[in-house]
């Protein structure tokens, strides 16, 4: 049986612990032989002890505690939370090799003061002290581990907690700052005396290498108040070098995106506290000379490490999901939930089950929706984006299908080098999609951005850049003109990738230094650069800028391209360049940039505000908005702050031409501390064909009578090179005698010139005007539609008032979605007035399917009317009727003239009843001149079970309302099976 604890994303933290049941237990006696003589190669040995206070042969014991409490920010009640306790043994087996031991733990619930044990917590200990760590420690810091492949990742986790508490710098003399790698990420740690131990504080939203899952990248914006703000405080004090007491407090709070708000906090408290110090047996404690092959450890990192929960799902099971899915309403909040549940079970499946799914489940809804289609890019997993690849070469999807699929490699949270390994016979087959070498491409770099280290080594990167640099070639060259378009997606790859192909820099800076190449492949080298790390060369991305000789888009490019680095030396060279600058283009791009960064208030782009020189614009430009090139940049923030956005926009121009060159948008979002970069659009001029795109428009327009005109206009656009931006546009207005009608109708996507597209838009609308002297009547109906996203809409408004004999007037309200009728509502008035008489009439009614299987309804009537004997002010009726649930309620009220001077007659009745418990309660108010009665009857029945009856009287002589009641009757009945009881 397993044992299963999750401790969240900090080092101390237990915020969701999930138990199940173990198997072993036992006490740490000795140092086992086996333990000493583990993979050497892992734990290397030391040249000389790092460490010359920790003597070969101690144990260390150690109480190590965690409480994790949640509540609201400055409230002074007390939160919930968890905690963990237990011993951590150290034993010291070389000069800087170690062993933890985890023991004697137990997890307890907090609630206010109280603390309670959780049970299976004896089988949580015996889990994690199943498997030592060994580790290898350094002047305090925790270099590496040598765990074994058999250990779970979340008790890793847990011991990965407790050393990075005891990591610390036991030989700091004085106030310093450094990175230091714990289970929290990579983090500037600051280290200050305190007493006679030291402080230590880091900044979380400062850290790297931080296990966040999202499939949106984002950056944290620099000194702005994260909507997470995360701080992290240690106290330590050491003993002979070693640690003997670390009290550390995380707290984690939630900012309110309203400022009269509370945010939420979290706080954990660890601690770390030495109990005894005893020597072993130091001949148990040697490390062997020899470097065995244990293949059963593989070195690791403090980094925290996700451990997903499996699904534990069969293709029975999903198939069965998918068949309920195709069952709901594709918009509904049932249907999301179940799309949810898809993916997460597609998750838990083999390669093999996964493709057995396929073949059983493929199937589309009624509405000619795949729902594994869609499952399948949301998946992530290993297995999804094999069983992808493997349709997309077999060519079972269509070809939007595959589009959509090798888009979303970019999105992948988790990506691992097996994926692209995987994923790189797409890019070795004729008629390879472009979007095939964007996506494996962009995978690749998030892959080597969730590492710590360079990438090129893993054996599916490499591969990758060894295709790429095989399609570069040596200097860009090639023999057929379609190969320049190859060649420019294969320079777009290599942009997407960045980390990966930092090796191929060179190559790069030698194809866009080459003036044989066409323009357009030497800018996309050029561009090439934008992911690639500053530690690559780029003097040839400066000798570029500073040539006048060059054309000016290239010069632009690879100032833009040495601007993503900046320092001393690159601003020198802008000094320099602008001062002698000959070409306008060139000059007037480079001002605006620079004034650009020197006024705005982006907070990505306050450092480099602050780094520029105060001296680089030594020569001033005035460009002309639409004859020079121009960079802009612009910056929106919310009231509060908390929200925000920047929009960047380049316009290039070129002096032989007086239309833009290319052109650039780039939009961020700042929202919660982070920066998420949605959007970013550039745009060229062809420069080899002379036509790229055509459009056809056609307009008529055409009038008979004085009440009848018609209108027709038809929009196409046609691009051969980019067929994303085709599309037809068709809008066709009808207007007649009391009529009116509008439709407009859009095709786009790759087949947007045909029929059977399903990529359209339809919206109409439609005004009916039937009115004549003594009847006034209207219809009005609006209807959108998007077959793609299976959307059907339709609402239709219905008046009609009638003046003659009487006045009656009627409205309706009508709202169809997707053929349901989610709402219906209706509403009637008329005046039956005589000269004796008058009397007015109101009824209503609405109808709400709020889901799918709960239909509502609600219809009601109002009523006044008077003679000349009596008024009746108020005759109300009302009532309410839930159709699957089987209950309702209906109300009538009435009242009379005498009321207002003595209370001559009141009626006031209330009924209800429910099943399928079947209560049934009638309530009943009669007043008139004598008496007061008030009548109570009450019903519950249940199947085969009990029957409760209760009938009650209340009266008294109204003349005197402070009299006692008269009369009390009072009945009751309970029967129960067989037993009568009255």
């Amino acid at each position: 049986m397993n044992t299963r604890l999750d401790v969240g994303s900090g080092p101390h933290r237990s915020s969701l612990i999930t138990l199940q049941a173990s198997a072993t237990g036992g006490e740490v006696a000795e140092i086992p032989d086996s333990l000493v003589r583990q993979a050497a190669s892992c734990m290397m040995a030391c040249t000389g002890s790092a460490d010359p206070h920790l003597p070969v042969g101690t144990r260390y014991t150690y109480h190590f505690s965690t409480n994790t409490s949640t509540g609201l920010q400055g409230d002074s009640v007390e939160g919930s939370g968890l905690g963990l306790q237990g011993l951590a043994i150290v034993d010291v087996l070389g000069p800087c090799q170690m062993a933890l031991w985890l023991q004697d733990f137990q997890v307890t619930s907090i609630l206010g003061s109280k603390v309670a044990v959780l049970k299976d917590s004896e089988n949580l200990s015996a889990a994690l002290g199943r498997h030592p760590l060994r580790f290898i420690l350094q002047a305090g810091c925790v270099a590496h581990l040598c765990p074994r492949r058999a250990e779970p990742r979340w008790a890793l986790n847990v011991k990965r907690a407790v050393l990075s508490l005891l990591q610390g710098r036991p030989d700091a003399r004085g106030p310093q700052t450094l990175e230091e790698v714990d289970v929290l990420g990579r983090c500037p740690t600051t280290y200050q005396p305190h007493g006679a131990g030291l402080r230590k504080t880091k900044d979380l939203a400062r850290c790297s290498l931080r296990r966040v899952r999202s499939s949106l990248r984002s950056q944290a914006l620099p000194w702005e108040e994260a909507g997470l703000a995360s701080h992290l405080t240690c106290f330590q004090s050491f003993q002979a070098g070693m640690l003997s007491v670390a009290s550390c407090t995380e707290l984690d709070t939630v900012r309110p995106l309203s400022e009269k708000a509370s945010g939420v906090q979290m706080q954990t408290l660890s601690s770390l506290t030495l109990l005894r110090e005893m020597s072993l047996d130091p001949a148990v404690t040697v490390l062997p000379i020899s470097d065995p092959d244990d293949g059963d450890v593989t070195p690791s990192s403090l980094l925290y490490e996700w451990e997903e929960t499996q699904s534990q799902a069969t293709v029975v099971t999903v198939a069965a999901s998918l068949r309920k899915l195709c069952l709901a309403q594709t918009t509904s909040f049932e249907a999301a939930e179940l799309f949810l549940t898809l993916v997460s079970e597609l998750q838990g499946l083999s390669p093999d089950e996964l493709m057995a799914l396929w073949r059983q489940s493929s199937f589309k809804c009624r509405d000619n929706w795949q729902p594994l289609v869609d499952a399948l890019p949301s998946c992530g997993t290993e297995p999804c984006v094999g069983l992808m690849k493997d349709l997309i070469v077999s060519g079972e999807v269509e070809a939007d299908e595959m589009e959509a699929w090798l888009w979303s490699l970019a999105l992948v949270p988790q990506p691992t080098d097996a994926m692209v390994h995987t994923l790189l016979p797409l890019l070795q087959t004729s008629g390879t999609s472009p979007s095939a070498f964007l996506g494996i491409s962009a995978l690749a770099h998030n892959l080597c951005a969730s590492l710590d280290g360079p990438c090129g080594h893993l054996p599916g990167v490499g591969s990758l850049v060894r295709i790429l640099g095989e399609a570069l070639g040596a200097n860009c060259t090639f023999q057929e003109p379609s190969d320049a378009e190859q060649l420019q997606l294969v320079l777009k790859a290599i942009g997407n990738a960045g980390l990966a192909v930092t090796a191929l820099t060179p190559t790069l800076s030698t194809c866009a230094s080459q003036r044989s190449c066409p323009l357009e492949v030497r800018l996309g080298a050029i561009q090439a650069f934008r992911r690639v790390p500053c530690s690559a060369d780029r003097s040839a991305l400066s000798r570029l800028y500073q040539n006048p000789e060059e054309d000016a888009e290239i010069r632009i490019n690879a100032y833009l391209a040495l601007m993503r680095c900046p320092g001393e030396e690159v601003f020198a060279q802008v000094r320099r360049t602008q001062a002698a600058e000959r070409s306008t283009q060139v000059g007037s791009f480079v001002w605006s940039h620079l004034m650009q960064l020197l006024e705005t208030s982006d907070p990505l782009k306050q450092a480099l505000q602050e780094a520029l020189p105060e001296d680089i614009l030594s020569r001033e430009f005035q460009p002309e908005a639409w004859k020079h090139s121009s960079y802009s940049d612009v910056t929106f923030r919310s009231v509060s702050g908390s929200l925000g956005a920047n929009l960047e926009g380049t316009l290039l121009f070129s002096p032989a031409s007086f239309l833009p060159r290319s052109a650039m948008t780039n939009l961020t979002i700042h929202a919660l501390g982070h920066a998420f970069n949605l959007l970013e659009v550039p745009m060229s001029q062809a420069r080899r064909l002379a036509q790229e795109c055509s459009t056809i428009q056609k307009l008529r327009a055409h009038s008979g009578s004085e009440v009848t005109y018609e209108l027709e206009l038809d929009h196409e656009l046609h691009c051969t090179q980019t067929p994303a931006l085709s599309h037809k546009v068709q809008l066709r207005h009808e207007e007649g005698l009391g009529s009116l009608h509008s439709q407009l109708e859009a095709s786009y996507g790759m087949r947007w010139n045909e029929s059977s597209n399903k990529r359209k838009l339809r919206i109409s609308q439609t005004f009916q005007n039937d009115s004549g002297p003594a009847l006034s009547n209207y219809f009005m109906e609006f209807v959108l539609q998007v077959p793609e996203r299976q959307v059907d809409y339709r609402m239709q408004l219905y008046h009609s008032s009638l003046r003659q004999p009487h006045v009656e007037s009627s409205t309706h309200l009508k709202v169809q979605y997707n053929g349901q009728l989610p709402f219906v509502a209706g509403l009637q008035w008329k005046d039956t007035s005589r000269a004796t008489l008058w009397k007015w009439e109101v009824s209503q009614s609405v109808q709400v399917a709020a889901q799918r299987y709960k239909d509502h309804s609600l219809s009601g009537s109002l009523s006044v009317h008077t003679s000349s004997r009596e008024l009746v002010l108020l005759e109300a009726n009302s009532s309410q009727d839930t159709q699957r649930r089987s209950r309702g309620w209906d109300m009538s009220v009435l009242l009379h003239q005498a009321v207002l001077s003595a209370p001559l007659a009141i009626q006031l009745q209330l009924s209800s009843k429910v099943a399928p418990a079947r209560v049934w309660l009638f309530y009943k108010v009669l007043v008139d001149q004598n008496t007061a009665q008030l009548l109570l009857k009450a019903s519950m029945e249940k199947r085969g079970g009990q029957v409760l009856t209760l009938q009650c009287q209340v009266q008294h002589t109204v003349a005197c309302w402070t009299a006692v009641p008269r009369l009390l009757t009072l009945k009751g009945m309970l029967k129960q099976k067989e037993t009568l009881r009255e």
